[in-house]
């Protein structure tokens, strides 16, 4: 698609013959075709025809008229897309015909529309870039007309043809399909973005045929076909690809900024970008997806970060910004950039490959997800290491749903817990509300008690164990340990947001509910409709459970309670959007816990739970966290 070029289609249906006979009987699709085609062809964010002329039951001479008038209004720069639905004959010289409402089969040659008329319409003409399609029977008989190429004139023409089948198939339409079944694909992969075959976000005429051949063989015997004279598929463009607004793309574009193109944006136009980019596909209006082109070629490096400033005000100015989007909860693609130490060594990352079951509300598996994720090692001497593990930037809700509140309560009564305080935490849960969350780097574990004694010399737990989890911690000796270790590496470690922990916790979770195979919990209190477990009365070394979640995380749910940054608030009113820690107002006797614990009944073990403690006990421990930017 270019500034110069305007796009004509005339879309042509014929599916009742007023000379019905047993060679040409009433179809039911061609006119539903032409309505699909119109919709997608017509629209901005898509075809973007400007001109887009629906013909339905004409006769032969009303078709070969609008195909002439099309044909003559368009110039060199232009393109012309000329489509038809309905029954392919073949004459007695094996040349297609395409039948119209006054086709009579007995007069097949004087009431139909030969093919041959088009081309030499074509001919005559000086357009240089024309798109045929044919949905009909024996379509690819068309190949015949066309076997020596166009006029010697028109060698600089572009003429691409796509039919439904061979020359001697019949084109298929399937009991209760609204569609032909070719021109149904055509549709889906226009409309859905399934097209662009090369994700380049344009769909062009080889990237439709191959999706679409694909499709109906999948479907049928029929085979569609193509021919490319004088062009090459790829210079003719039939729609911008609606992937570009498909939530698995927005949340590609979303990791991008996020993750690669933060540092080029103002922190106005980044909150707006992202913001713009968590709205629900299916709500975008047609500014918005403006913007998100913009967005698109940005991260596409056709558009430099300079000229994409200057244009976004005035992209914004053209729509009121939602202030309180509707989000997706998402996980964002796991591209980091490589971090850098301040004398600019680079640190050697390493990989590691993962299991994550996901579990229903039984507790019964229902798949197995292998992962890989990206961490590094810091040594911490006599062989101990601190392996961290990267977690991408993304965006999520944080949080439990108002109108799930009541469900979540139930689950806590259910083993006993006084309704009236079951409700009170439950609450201190909401408002549920977006989070932008930059990428990080977290323990692999939770902190060891090998690790605890390499910074800090001495162990307080009450079960020993180099491997088990350090526990009986309080918020100020985790605080501790961070300085210490800070200090000892030049890398600013800390303790984890509770944004940033519900976020590693939240999107990279099991399923429905968990088990004691894959957490260490109080398994006589299971969560949902999961059955009753074991409860071993004592942690378990890290990572022995042998599963992690969807980031690469173990032990994320139980073992033992994990300390956050954070002080304690009654609910998320005013929290912080930005992933950072909450450390002003709320109450700064107690600070945040996270994750439950060996002794903890299964729904204290949930991603949004919250606890808070004043000092330490014998179920607390925690990890560490480090931001990329600042290694």
């Amino acid at each position: 698609m270019n500034e110069k070029e305007k796009r004509y289609a005339l879309l042509i249906g014929n599916s009742k013959f007023p000379k019905a006979t047993k060679g040409l009987p009433e179809l039911k699709c061609p006119e539903n075709d032409v309505d699909g085609l119109h919709d997608i062809l017509s629209a901005k964010d898509l075809g973007n025809f400007q001109e887009v002329e629906p013909l339905k039951n004409g006769s032969h001479y009303e078709v070969l008229r609008a195909i002439h008038s099309t044909i003559k209004k368009v110039t060199k720069d232009d393109l012309a897309l000329i489509y038809y639905s309905g029954h392919g004959k073949l004459d007695f010289a094996g040349h297609l015909r395409l039948a119209t409402s006054d086709t009579e089969i007995d007069l097949l040659e004087s009431t139909s529309v030969w093919i041959e008329q088009i081309k030499h319409l074509i001919n005559a003409a000086t357009l240089k870039k024309v798109i045929l399609i044919l949905d009909c029977c024996y379509s690819g008989a068309v190949g015949r007309n066309f076997k020596g190429g166009l006029h010697q004139a028109s060698e600089a023409k572009g003429f691409y043809i796509l039919t439904a089948s061979t020359s001697i198939e019949v084109a298929t339409e399937k009991e209760g399909d609204q569609y032909g079944l070719f021109t149904k694909h055509i549709i889906e992969g226009i409309s859905e973005g399934n097209a662009d075959v090369d994700n380049d976000g344009l769909i062009c005429m080889d990237d439709l045929y191959e999706y679409v051949s694909n499709q109906v063989k999948s479907e049928s015997s029929q085979k569609p076909m193509k021919w490319a004279l004088g062009v090459e598929g790829k210079s003719l463009v039939i729609s911008r690809s609606i992937q570009v607004f498909k939530e698995k793309y927005l949340d590609k574009l979303h990791s991008a900024i996020v993750n690669q193109f933060n540092r080029y944006l103002t922190r106005d136009v980044f909150k707006q970008a992202v913001a713009l980019l968590l709205l629900e596909a299916s709500e975008l209006t047609r500014e918005q997806k403006e913007q998100i082109l913009l967005i698109d070629r940005l991260i596409k490096e056709k558009i430099e970060p300079g000229d994409f400033l200057t244009q976004w005000p005035k992209l914004m100015g053209q729509v009121p910004f939602p202030e309180k989007p509707l989000v997706r909860n998402i996980q964002a693609a796991p591209e980091v950039s490589t971090p850098t130490l301040p004398d600019k060594t680079i640190i050697k990352l390493k990989e590691f490959e993962f299991k994550t079951p996901i579990l229903n509300r039984r507790g019964e598996q229902v798949k197995v997800l292998s992962g890989k994720a990206k961490y590094y090692e810091e040594d911490l001497g006599n062989g101990i290491v601190l392996e961290m593990v990267q977690i991408p930037g993304g965006s999520f809700l944080m949080g439990t749903n108002e109108k799930d509140v009541e469900k979540i309560v139930a689950e806590y009564t259910k083993h006993g817990r006084d309704k009236k305080d079951a409700h009170k935490w439950v609450k201190s849960e909401t408002p549920q509300h977006r989070v932008i969350v930059p990428s990080f780097y977290m323990g692999k574990y939770q902190v060891t008690q090998e690790q605890w004694k390499a910074v800090m010399g001495d162990n307080p737990s009450r079960f020993k164990g180099n491997r088990l989890p350090v526990e009986s911690i309080s918020w100020e000796q985790a605080k501790e340990f961070c300085k210490k270790l800070s200090e000892k590496t030049g890398k600013e470690y800390r303790l984890p947001s509770e944004a940033e922990w519900e976020y590693a916790c939240r999107v990279g979770a099991f399923g429905e509910t968990i088990t004691p195979e894959i957490v260490n919990y109080d398994g006589n209190y299971p969560y949902a409709n999961a059955p009753k477990g074991e409860y071993r009365e004592k942690t378990v070394e890290v990572g022995s459970l042998g599963v992690a979640n969807q980031f690469g995380l173990y032990d994320m749910h139980g073992n033992v309670w994990e300390w956050c940054e954070d002080v304690w608030h009654g609910n998320y009113d005013s929290a912080p959007d930005d992933g950072s820690a909450w450390v002003t107002g709320g109450d700064a006797n107690f600070h945040v816990v996270r994750g439950g614990s060996w002794d903890n009944h299964s729904s204290y073990c949930r991603s949004a739970h919250r606890g808070r403690w004043p000092l330490a006990i014998y179920v607390s421990g925690f990890r560490v966290v480090v931001l990329s930017r600042t290694l």
